[in-house]
């Protein structure tokens, strides 16, 4: 699978694609994920924070139809099918991880007023 690729070459890209299976398939937001950057490891803040970097990473997954980029829109669409398989492939531990992450990262980008 063309995601084994990308893990094995592009680690943080893969990283970021496993939170973004977790997420809307539909719409996912760059300003979303950039607003709740601190629920992030510190190599995924790096990612995340620099343009340049999560450019290369988006580039890398939509390389290989993981994902599509709206660059003008400034969002992410990822095919239900795509979101299922990468989830199945992760061990129960791995998706507990991504769960507490995704409700940090959900806490850091609609935090309490």
């Amino acid at each position: 699978m063309s995601f084994d690729i990308v893990r094995k070459y592009h680690p943080q890209a893969a990283q970021l694609f496993q939170i973004l299976s977790f997420l809307n398939p539909d719409v996912i937001l760059i300003d979303f994920l950039q607003s709740g950057v601190n629920a992030l490891s510190n190599d995924l803040q790096q990612v995340v924070s620099s343009r340049i970097d999560l450019a290369r990473a988006l580039i890398e997954l939509e390389k290989f139809s993981l994902l599509k980029w709206g660059r003008l829109t400034k969002t992410i669409i990822i095919h239900r099918l795509v979101q299922t398989v990468i989830r199945d492939a992760m061990s129960e531990e791995e998706r507990m991880t991504l769960y507490v992450i995704i409700a940090n990262l959900c806490d850091e980008s609609f935090p309490k007023a």
